[in-house]
């Protein structure tokens, strides 16, 4: 499974992202159900698809999608093809087979898309 340790996850979302700390620990804290001191990106893309009925998460879980997207959204289209996925989670050292098992996920109308 692909997965982040705390200070993995806080770098990708303040540096890379460009979140607050604060808001950054707050996520880690929410994603990281077990207390492990690691998140699973699979399990973490589905509790953000799930909405939130704290408007604090919430807002931090919308931040963090539309930060996440922009980024992997290389020409702009608003949507995500598999290509851009793949090439963006292989810059942060996931596997290519990984990304694509990851996209298929969240690809659930198997548009080959996902925005």
């Amino acid at each position: 499974k692909i997965r982040l340790g705390f200070e993995d996850f806080i770098s990708i979302l303040c540096v890379q992202f460009g979140m607050l700390r604060e808001m950054a620990v707050t996520l880690f804290e929410e994603f990281d159900t077990n207390k492990t001191g690691w998140v699973n990106l699979v399990d973490m893309c589905h509790k953000l698809s799930q909405t939130s009925k704290d408007q604090n998460i919430l807002a931090m879980q919308e931040h963090a999608l539309s930060a996440i997207f922009g980024l992997l959204d290389v020409d702009g289209s608003k949507d995500l093809d598999v290509a851009e996925f793949t090439e963006a989670l292989g810059k942060l050292g996931i596997r290519r087979y990984d990304a694509r098992s990851l996209f298929a996920l969240l690809d659930t109308n198997r548009s080959n898309s996902v925005s």
